[in-house]
């Protein structure tokens, strides 16, 4: 996987130097003291060069992230760092929506990544973020002083969902007494909770059209956790 460099401002011009890089090309990305968004894509390394006229702030990966969605009736289309445009269809919503415990689309799904809306459901950019998101939530004041049978009913109201039933599935699927408190739960059992519960949701894949040629759709953790550090800083 390459590297490449995070500078505040714009670049110009086809080549770029820095301390002994020779930079040769620069796509859109996060950071910009005046709110615009560059990066340098790729770099090679050039011997004797006593050229530095740029800062270098960090490094961050070139795989390319998801960075927009918009929804087509029940399809959901990411748009890419790259400038791509891909579209998820059939399966599941929990799969097209990246959102495996289908959270529900607000201040708080945002807050934890989401970059869109599905139905009423968040859309995250990509399986880990939206699976964190869950576990976030479980861990949150509003549930984590609850017991898992509680949590249950809060969290797949009976007025949408058959909760005894819910209740069985995560028993069964976990092991974990239904009786404590998500709180007293330890890691391995937390794990198992939140797996539990992206079961029970659905994740059934559909097809995945566009060009899927440079990477993975989309992008791992944590080049999305680097990229809300970059947020965190503008």
């Amino acid at each position: 996987m390459k590297k490449k460099f995070i500078v505040p401002y714009m670049l110009a011009g086809a080549a770029t130097f820095v301390g002994g890089l020779h930079f040769t090309e620069s796509i859109a990305s996060p950071i910009n003291s005046e709110g615009q968004r560059y990066t340098i894509k790729s770099y090679e390394k050039l011997d004797n060069s006593s050229d530095s006229v740029l800062n270098v702030e960090e490094w961050a990966y070139t795989e390319p992230y998801a960075i927009k969605t918009i929804e087509r009736k029940s399809d959901v289309l990411y748009i890419m760092s790259t400038g791509d445009t891909i579209c998820r269809t059939g399966g599941t919503r929990a799969w097209r929506n990246n959102n495996p415990g289908n959270l529900a689309y607000g201040q708080f799904a945002r807050a934890k990544g989401a970059i869109g809306k599905g139905g009423k459901f968040a859309v995250f950019p990509d399986y880990e973020t939206g699976r964190k998101a869950l576990e976030d939530l479980l861990l949150s004041d509003s549930y984590k002083n609850m017991t898992i049978a509680s949590a249950i009913i809060k969290y797949a109201p009976p007025y949408e969902n058959d909760v005894e039933r819910y209740k069985r599935q995560l028993r069964r699927l976990t092991g974990v007494a239904l009786d404590k408190k998500l709180c007293d739960l330890d890691s391995a059992e937390m794990k198992k909770i939140t797996g539990a519960i992206c079961v029970i949701e659905g994740w059934r894949e559909g097809k995945i059209k566009g060009n899927t040629n440079n990477a993975t759709m989309l992008a791992s953790a944590r080049t999305k956790a680097m990229m809300d550090t970059m947020q965190n800083c503008m």
